[in-house]
């Protein structure tokens, strides 16, 4: 009988490298790849069966930005503002990735409008950071 332990333990080979949690700048942007190559299959789909592979990536990508890259401990549209400005990117761009009008990311940036949690979680997705980034 093929239990799902032994089916893993068969392709634990091929399967690995994307399994494992990285341990290194080279792992972790395999690991980045591979989930942004699942977010363009998977969407926001809960029922997609790889939706769990791209969860546990999520949690690997999560706890390797925390223990190597610290944040400044700010406000909300501060920490946004840093991340556009370490990632080169505009607000033009982020409109177009989903955030939202670029007006809005403008009254964002200028503390006129606080961040909602769609925000946040495209913020999580483009920059690669947990919610707490932002909270």
């Amino acid at each position: 009988m093929n239990t799902p332990l032994e089916m893993a333990l068969s392709h634990w080979s091929e399967v690995s490298p994307i399994l494992t949690p990285p341990h290194s700048e080279e792992a972790y942007d395999r690991t980045v790849e591979a989930m942004e190559a699942l977010l363009e299959m998977v969407d926001d789909n809960p029922d997609h069966p790889l939706y769990g592979l791209l969860d546990t990536l999520s949690l690997f990508v999560e706890t390797y930005d925390r223990e190597h890259y610290q944040l400044p401990k700010a406000a909300p549209n501060e920490v946004l503002d840093f991340l556009m400005k370490e990632h080169n990117m505009t607000q033009k761009q982020l409109e177009s990735l989903g955030f939202d009008k670029q007006s809005n990311i403008s009254n964002i940036l200028k503390g006129k409008v606080q961040m909602n949690t769609r925000h946040i979680k495209v913020a999580c997705e483009v920059f690669h950071v947990g919610a707490g980034a932002f909270i």
